[in-house]
């Protein structure tokens, strides 16, 4: 891994109220040393879950955005978004959602540090809403578009057609995503403010993420009972679903994969520390197994 200055933005973001007087409701970190890690698997919606220590941030600001232990299921809907890269590729966001808990961490003391917890969509698992009932035979991208749009989250279809009879969703808006995709078999997720469905059985989209080690990967492909684990520097354009080509020279392992479930394990300023992507691959598309609800 050559040298090169890794660089992790964050943007933190109240739902109500605001930081000072001047009514600012964000504050933005660059520079800062910070652990992370990011973690997708698949499922019938799938929401990254985000881990992140970060140093250096004011205290006042840490008590903004502190949840409250004694109540933990009263979420508060604050955000965070985080950015990652390098001077020379780029800064691409990698994570934007809900904080689930963020607490001042003394334990490293006079080295103080914000950790929290982050999910896509969190808000929108625990916040009541309204139902939503639809007449006749109807497009299940409609029904879903529609849900996102409440959620405040852009709409990308991947190719799914499929149509719904007279389909009723109660519950939170998750919920209905949720058992709209269930229903009709379908595959979604939550990433970076957008939500996306694709068929069941398929990869996400058309293009491949090509990884070689020329362009990073580490070291050799470990098989596992349904595919094989490869680790590379961080790889931004990773994401749940899409296909991969990897060239190896473990023979058995070259060719046509795609993500099943994949990890960024990132930190800055700090001695020899992680700046690398996991993923585990499988030849086939995500498949889901349908549940009930």
């Amino acid at each position: 891994m050559s040298f090169v200055t890794r660089e992790i933005e964050l943007t933190f973001r109240l739902r109500d109220g605001s930081l000072n007087d001047q009514g600012q409701d964000k504050v933005s970190l660059r520079g800062h040393r910070v652990e992370l890690i990011l973690a997708q698997s698949g499922g019938i919606l799938t929401l990254g879950e985000l881990q992140l220590r970060v140093f250096g941030m004011k205290m006042t600001d840490m008590n903004k955005f502190s949840t409250n232990q004694l109540h933990a299921l009263a979420v508060r809907g604050a955000e965070i978004s985080v950015s990652a890269g390098d001077p020379i590729k780029g800064v691409k966001k990698i994570f934007d959602g809900t904080m689930i808990a963020g607490v001042v961490n003394y334990s490293g003391a006079p080295d103080i540090a914000f950790d929290l917890n982050a999910r896509p969509g969190y808000l929108f698992q625990v916040a009541p809403a309204a139902a939503n009932s639809y007449e006749g035979s109807t497009d299940v991208a409609t029904i879903v578009e529609a849900l996102a749009k409440q959620m405040g989250y852009g709409f990308e279809n991947h190719g799914v057609s499929v149509q719904l009879s007279n389909p009723n969703l109660p519950g939170t808006l998750i919920q209905q995503v949720k058992s709209v995709c269930n229903a009709a078999r379908v595959l979604c997720k939550i990433e970076n403010g957008i939500l996306s469905i694709w068929p069941n059985g398929s990869a996400f989209g058309e293009d491949f993420l090509q990884i070689s080690p020329a362009t990073g990967l580490v070291g050799y492909p470990v098989f596992t009972s349904t595919g094989i684990q490869i680790v590379t520097e961080f790889n931004p354009e990773a994401s749940l679903g899409r296909r991969v080509q990897l060239d190896s020279s473990v023979e058995k392992a070259r060719g046509e994969w795609v993500i099943h479930s994949m990890r960024h394990e990132l930190s800055t300023v700090y001695p020899q520390g992680p700046w690398f992507t996991t993923m585990h691959l499988a030849k086939e598309g995500l498949v889901l197994n349908v549940s009930k609800w």
